[in-house]
């Protein structure tokens, strides 16, 4: 095949890890992915595993020996611990550049977050942007994919609203009327697998999105209706979510609600998707169809 390449990914198994892997298997690639012990039922059928984690050294070179491209999809999420973030953010993404240099990959996709524009939102933001800053500071050629909220069958907006609908008769909701575009999980891997093989694209950095805007409170409203649910609203003012934030961040490690995440639901993700849809041919699912992806 032409355009056969072979991939290592990082993150497989993790919410888009997956679609990102069936898509480049589906393109045509040759997929190796780092996983841990245990985990290797979250791949699809017809990758090759390589075990070890992010912070194993031996793993990533064992993981990039012999590889065309490199999809760079792992990333620590969803935690307060600034050193987690730190680590494997930026400090194995370092280790990560270095290794496919050293092998003479000849690309890398970095899969990082709108977030990275907001750096100075939290620790994350701040966290995405460094990892942004160590590919391209690298001496790997490299693509930058920005991804807005991903949307799908078990993502984190999915669980935290169906999660609470299921113990609450109600839902509270940040009352923020700021447009966001969320994309499914599915078109996210297509764009990554065109990723790997477009010309043309070493050096830049693509916003990606859904093409339909909508607050949070209309998201929140559309994942029940495609689950057959239903829950009375309860607008929560950014305001007031701001100090809710602040709490639950001072009492858990892994917070539902975060200062940063607020920050995102009320800025919105303003996108341009042309370079991508030029480029790379993307051209995002409806969001109904985004939601049941995955």
């Amino acid at each position: 095949m032409k355009h056969r390449r072979t991939v290592a990914l990082t993150g497989g198994t993790g919410f888009a890890g997956p679609s990102i892997a069936r898509a480049l298997l589906a393109a045509g690639h040759e997929v190796r992915a780092l996983c841990r012990p245990g985990r290797e039922h979250r791949l699809p059928s017809g990758c090759a595993v390589v075990g070890g984690s992010l912070e194993q050294t031996p793993a990533l070179e064992g993981l990039v020996r012999g590889c065309d491209v490199v999809v760079h999809a792992a990333s620590a999420m969803a935690t307060m611990d600034t050193s987690l973030l730190e680590r494997i953010n930026v400090v194995a993404t370092q280790a990560l550049v270095e290794a496919a240099e050293n092998a003479g990959v000849g690309r890398i996709v970095l899969i990082s977050s709108i977030a990275a524009r907001r750096s100075d939102d939290g620790p994350y933001s701040r966290s995405k942007l460094d990892q942004e800053e160590a590919v391209r500071r690298g001496g790997v050629p490299w693509v930058v994919l920005q991804p807005p909220l991903i949307v799908g069958q078990g993502s984190q907006v999915e669980e935290a609203v169906l999660g609470l609908t299921a113990r609450l008769p109600m839902l509270p909701v940040i009352a923020s009327r700021s447009p966001l575009h969320p994309i499914g999980v599915d078109d996210l891997g297509r764009v990554v697998a065109a990723a790997v093989t477009a010309e043309e694209v070493e050096g830049h950095t693509f916003q990606l999105g859904g093409n339909e805007p909508l607050s949070f409170p209309d998201l929140a409203r559309r994942v029940l209706r495609v689950h057959g649910r239903r829950a009375l609203f309860v607008p929560l003012p950014v305001r007031v979510a701001r100090p809710v934030a602040a709490v639950l961040e001072r009492l858990l490690p892994s917070p539902p609600l975060t200062g940063e995440a607020v920050s995102a639901i009320d800025s919105g993700t303003p996108i341009d998707l042309e370079p991508a849809r030029v480029l790379l041919g993307f051209e995002p699912s409806s969001l109904e169809e985004a939601l049941r992806q995955g």
